[in-house]
């Protein structure tokens, strides 16, 4: 076991790894073959392995005003007091990397008070909004981005859409994009037989218009066809959703039994149309497609023009765009006419595409060296 004063790397999230969500897959896929004593982490999360921890006060939600007004007070009380004691019992520290939510206060108090490189990695738009923040929260978090990305020397985001978020709120900096990594392995040959489409991921708001607008299409026009969901959402959710149960093939696996699925579909699904265009929805890169291209399966993405997942599959060979249920009657009467030619090419597309820009092997390990150096 090493002691306090090892690390030299300090990792500050709300989302800290391991866990369910498609921040803590970013992040552990991310830094986590840096060595457990190389590297600390602090934010609100559970532990992970034998790193260094640092808790950090607060709660990710809270259901009550009384909990968010006890959250609001953690944290500025951990920005204004917890570097001086952070540069005390990690004194070899060199470098933060944190990422855009509360805990970036604190993050870039540490790292301004220790006179550390701080990195700033936008995965999420949550510094804006959080806790059932109000007024005066929120020009609190407000100051401390803004502080954060003056101060930081190197900021990156998760895509181009993000990345002119960020110039839109002031970044003016070089911003590198960095979308979710994923060991990405050999290409997988497309299954026989009918075309299955496989959606992975919680049926929620978000995707569950799209879905309807598929299962209906491939009802009325590709009957051969099977639909397929990788999902932890229960028969009552999916109901709630609006699907037919019995148009759908349903599983629940471990995260590392999602490729073996997907190996076994003929196109995945993204579906992100909630009805409304929040900045959440539009930046946002699916963490789903890492296993969609790694695999090398070509894309059939149901989503608003103005998505950054939408632009991203309408500018590369394996991806199909529709954009409400018109166009994806039409997506998959098109899909459905597609020669096996068209169509290995275009898992051939997603393959390259995967090795190009989310290998961990290269990218993931290119990042880590200069995070560790």
């Amino acid at each position: 076991m090493f002691g306090w004063e090892v690390p030299e790397v300090a990792l500050v999230s709300n989302a800290l790894p391991p866990g369910g969500s498609g921040y803590q897959h970013i992040l552990e896929q991310l830094v986590g073959a840096v060595s457990e004593e190389k590297i600390a982490i602090g934010g609100i999360g559970t532990g992970w392995g034998r790193r260094a921890r640092i808790p950090f006060p607060g709660r990710r939600s809270a259901p009550g005003v009384a909990e968010s007004l006890l959250a609001t007070g953690a944290t500025v009380l951990a920005e204004r007091f917890g570097p001086r004691a952070l540069s005390r019992l990690f004194p070899r520290i060199r470098r933060v990397l944190a990422t855009m939510d509360p805990t970036l206060g604190f993050a870039t108090s540490w790292a301004r008070d220790a006179g550390l490189d701080l990195w700033v990695y936008a995965i999420d738009l949550h510094i804006s909004a959080y806790w059932r923040s109000g007024d005066l929260f929120k020009r609190r978090l407000t100051a401390w981005r803004d502080e954060a990305f003056r101060q930081a020397t190197r900021v990156f985001a998760l895509s181009t859409e993000m990345a002119g978020w960020l110039r839109s709120i002031g970044v003016d900096r070089d911003i590198e994009i960095l979308p979710p990594l994923f060991p990405v392995g050999a290409a997988v040959p497309l299954p026989a037989g009918p075309p299955t489409f496989l959606m992975s991921g919680v049926v929620y708001s978000v995707n569950a218009a799209p879905l309807r607008w598929l299962e209906h299409a491939v009802r009325d026009l590709a009957p051969q066809a099977r639909l397929r969901l990788i999902t932890p959402s229960s028969d009552e959710e999916i109901r709630a959703a609006g699907l037919n149960l019995e148009r759908w093939s349903r599983a629940k696996v471990s995260s590392r039994q999602v490729v073996e699925e997907v190996a076994g579909a003929t196109w995945c699904v993204i579906g992100v149309d909630s009805g409304a265009s929040t900045d959440g929805e539009r930046v946002a890169w699916p963490t789903k497609l890492r296993e969609y291209l790694s695999v090398g399966r070509p894309v059939l993405c149901i989503s608003r023009p103005e998505y950054a997942i939408s632009k991203m599959s309408a500018a590369n060979a394996w991806g199909v765009v529709a954009h409400g249920e018109a166009e994806t009657r039409a997506a998959v009467a098109r899909i459905a006419a597609e020669p096996t030619a068209s169509l290995e090419a275009r898992a051939g597309a997603a393959h390259r595409f995967a090795l190009d820009n989310i290998d961990d092997a290269t990218i993931g390990a290119a990042f880590r060296r200069d995070l560790c150096a």
